[in-house]
């Protein structure tokens, strides 16, 4: 340490653990006036509370980044700049979740054949055109299945009608049948 500060002719940067802390450490050589080191100024910052964000921020993203959209970063040890940027980081997560929900809600209703679920949260950019995709497909598919059902009532209406057809064709044909048989024996016994 001495030996390196005795020696330095550049910057030297250093994060050091101290007492539970993170600390880092900045050391510049002092110059005069004829470009001779005349000395050493370091600078100490803590840096604990910014590498405790850091590694918390990394977790939560991470988690995200696998689908895991429940995690969300600790306020009440935050304050200024990081309290707004944990706020900020956890509502993006917030309202990726509810998109996420509710498409997952519209999707498993029609993969269960319920045609009935839509997404109903306001949302704007992205999440909104998302939000009208799900819903003009589901929409779209309502609409296809009245389609199919209106074809298939009327196929049913036809077959009913022809089965119907059938039927008094039947009925006629044995009726002339039966008065051919007539007819017949009347012949027989004219004969």
């Amino acid at each position: 340490s001495r030996g390196v500060f005795q020696s330095m002719s550049t910057s030297h940067t250093a994060m050091i653990p101290l007492a539970g802390r993170k600390m880092q450490i900045n050391a510049y050589p002092v110059l005069d006036d004829r470009d001779v080191r005349i000395g050493v100024a370091v600078e100490w910052l803590d840096r604990t509370a910014e590498t405790k964000i850091e590694k918390e921020v990394a977790d939560v993203l991470g988690a995200a980044a696998d689908g895991d959209l429940t995690q969300r970063l600790a306020l009440d040890d935050k304050t200024g700049f990081l309290a707004m940027l944990s706020q900020q980081i956890n509502g993006l997560l917030d309202v990726n979740q509810r998109v996420f929900g509710d498409i997952s809600r519209v999707l498993d209703a029609l993969a269960r054949g319920r045609l009935t679920e839509r997404v109903a949260n306001d949302y704007m950019g992205t999440y909104a055109k998302v939000k009208q995709d799900a819903n003009a497909t589901v929409d779209n598919l309502v609409s296809v299945v009245q389609q199919i059902q209106m074809s298939s009532d009327v196929v049913n209406a036809g077959a009913l009608q022809l089965a119907q057809g059938n039927e008094n064709l039947s009925q006629r044909t044995t009726e002339q049948a039966a008065s051919l048989e007539e007819t017949a024996a009347s012949i027989e016994e004219l004969t």
